[in-house]
């Protein structure tokens, strides 16, 4: 797919701009394909930033066990969360390539 291919202005010499896209950023796989890592990478993020509030929330209960549960509940449905993260895509993966089907 052409985008530009060069345009003349009078007086300035040629500007030149991005002849062809990238194949893989043509339908909705390929963009994804190519957001996977920075989703994955943002999901060890959030899971992270959970992990540090229920650990602070755990630190700081004062020995109320209705804090703590809260505490340890963060944790547990961020860990939660994560794994279902990476079992959607491998799951993904796994039923592309059962029906020969490339997902992304």
């Amino acid at each position: 797919m052409k985008i530009a291919q060069e345009l003349q202005l009078p007086g300035v010499s040629p500007i030149t701009g991005p002849t062809d896209l990238d194949p893989e950023l043509t339908n909705i796989g390929g963009v994804i394909t190519k957001l996977m890592p920075l989703l994955f990478s943002i999901a060890g993020l959030i899971l992270f930033a959970m992990f540090l509030w229920g650990g602070y929330d755990l630190m700081f209960s004062g020995g109320e066990p209705q804090k703590a549960e809260s505490a340890k509940a963060k944790m547990t449905y961020a860990v939660v969360g994560f794994i279902l993260v990476f079992t959607a895509y491998w799951l993904t993966q796994a039923l592309g390539y059962i029906f020969d089907v490339n997902p992304f």
